[in-house]
């Protein structure tokens, strides 16, 4: 869980310059890839606040896409509530 933490720093540094371009407003506006191998990825998007996450070799942020869920604020591919939400 350390080495998630640490790399939450990294994402949080790559989202305040998506911020400052204007591209992103929150954290949930965000699609992150990265190591994650070694987590659950609900965790994971938990930890960080993102709405997506991709295993990858390489940490990189870019915006999300898709539309908002009515519900959570997350950005979900497709659909009006993620599906988190559409089970509760």
């Amino acid at each position: 869980m350390k080495e998630l933490l640490e790399l939450r720093k990294q994402v949080y540094e790559q989202i305040e310059e998506l911020r400052k371009q204007g591209l992103v407003g929150s954290s949930l506006e965000c699609h992150v890839t990265g190591p994650f191998q070694d987590w659950n990825i609900d965790d994971v998007l938990d930890v960080l606040i993102v709405s997506q996450v991709e295993i990858a070799p390489e940490l990189k942020v870019i915006p999300a896409i898709g539309t908002k869920c009515d519900r959570c604020f997350k950005i979900v591919p497709n659909q009006e509530n993620c599906s988190r939400c559409i089970r509760e």
